[in-house]
């Protein structure tokens, strides 16, 4: 399996759950740049 070693500008992780869906994007030093939630009923 080969990893990518390159830096970028932004980051994003996102996070699913049964309900809820978070969405994040960081910048270069890990400061949260945005921060989405969405909820479903």
């Amino acid at each position: 399996m080969k990893f990518y070693t390159e830096t970028h500008k932004f980051y994003c992780g996102i996070d699913l759950h049964a309900k809820n869906m978070y969405l994040c994007i960081l910048d270069q030093d890990g400061n949260i740049v945005r921060l989405y939630i969405t909820t479903h009923a």
